[in-house]
């Protein structure tokens, strides 16, 4: 659906401008390996082998070569998927930060990637 399709009622939640994360940032989810689609201040979108469901609260990690964060999310959405690149199942998720820095996240944005609608 684009844009000028959305119903008169259709609002937006996204509060804070998505970052498309490149290279350069090691991602954990619950201690297992999951790679960083999109980052903001407020969230982020991953895709991870291990099942991830919505209204999960899950523990993130973020690595860098120049820092480390954890942050706290809850699993706004879920979905499954096969993996384009591999042909593996994966489950494709959006979170919401609940704890963590979110100077540190913007830094890391910033850093890492370019920005995205």
């Amino acid at each position: 659906m684009m844009p000028d399709d959305l119903p008169a009622t259709f609002t937006s939640t996204r509060r804070d401008p998505r970052t498309q994360i490149s290279s350069g940032v090691t991602t954990l989810v619950d201690g297992k390996p999951a790679q960083l689609v999109d980052l903001s201040a407020g969230g982020a979108q991953i895709t991870s082998g291990g099942a991830i469901r919505p209204n999960q609260l899950v523990r993130i990690n973020l690595t860098t070569p120049t820092r480390s964060l954890r942050l706290v999310a809850l699993v706004a959405w879920a979905t499954f998927e096969m993996s384009e690149a591999s042909g593996s199942p994966q489950y494709r998720v959006g979170v919401a930060f609940t704890a963590g820095d979110v100077a540190l996240v913007q830094d890391v944005c910033r850093e890492h990637g370019s920005t995205r609608s």
